[in-house]
């Protein structure tokens, strides 16, 4: 039986279907067996993960993403007429939506020992659940659907669900934000729309989601005239224009066209200011 302790994401809190965190606390033993367990997933899973996974992987942080990240794009924008496409998606309650049976056959597919199987099917369907806010508890449940979060499991069994998905430009994912960039020529027709439309179709084969709210683009560019960028036709998915921004938040930092780190200055000192003021007052 896990207690689940709903977090606020936000503060405030305006939806609790987008802005609440649900975190699963298991008992004692079952953290124990839990980590026995997926040690074996590691060992077994080692070497068949994408290289540019980097979340739920032992040694790894969303530092290590971003500097390969913005090496590359640094080096794209030297060469003359040349700009970088970068698509930020984000899966849409991504933990929660994982299809049971689906994972199942995925973590088979991996050569995983029958009996670390059955006890993976027994953690994930046969789970118990109850929400706990402050002394008081929910009626129990099981769900028919997606991996608890808090566990040590849920992150392993999300990196195994996503593993293969794969597009024909790079694409980089730190657990449920996936980052998709093409380096271009201003002289070449992008290509980027195909590899989102793998993405989309991936998700939806899937049973995942991707959130039609928060997916963004970036055009980078040193060039001295920017117009180009109105030129460029945007990204679509399921039928709608994705944005196309000059800063976004990328796994916590703030990205600029011009890789300038202004605005993600900015950012910082604005917190900074509030976290004193309140403090203050």
């Amino acid at each position: 039986m896990a207690n689940v302790i709903p977090l606020p994401k936000t503060n405030p809190t305006v939806s609790i279907e987008k802005d609440i965190r649900p975190i699963s606390l298991t008992p004692i033993a079952a953290k124990v067996f839990e980590s026995i367990i997926i040690k074996w997933v590691d060992e077994t899973i080692e070497g068949e993960i994408d290289a540019k996974q980097f979340g739920g992987i032992s040694g790894t942080s969303t530092t290590d993403v971003l500097v390969e990240l913005v090496d590359m794009w640094y080096k794209a924008t030297d060469k003359l007429n040349s700009y970088v496409r970068v698509v930020m998606l984000d899966f849409s309650k991504a933990f929660d939506l994982i299809n049971h049976h689906v994972l199942l056959d995925k973590l088979q597919s991996y050569g995983l020992p029958a009996h670390i199987l059955r006890w993976m099917a027994t953690f994930q369907l046969d789970r118990a659940q109850r929400v706990k806010i402050g002394n008081e508890y929910s009626h129990s449940g099981h769900p028919n659907g997606g991996v608890p979060q808090g566990t040590l499991s849920g992150p392993k069994c999300f990196l195994v669900y996503i593993n293969y998905l794969r597009t024909t430009v790079p694409l980089y994912k730190y657990v449920d934000d996936s980052m998709l960039f093409e380096i271009c020529d201003i002289n070449d027709v992008s290509v980027i729309q195909e590899s989102v439309d793998i993405a989309a179709r991936w998700t939806e084969q899937n049973d995942l989601k991707i959130n039609s709210e928060k997916p963004k683009e970036i055009i980078i560019s040193f060039a001295q005239d920017g117009n180009f960028r109105s030129t460029i036709p945007n990204i679509k998915i399921d039928g709608r224009d994705i944005a196309q921004v000059c800063h976004a938040k990328l796994l916590g930092v703030t990205i600029s066209q011009d890789l300038t780190w202004n605005k993600h200055v900015d950012n910082i000192v604005k917190r900074l200011v509030n976290a004193c003021t309140c403090y203050i007052s």
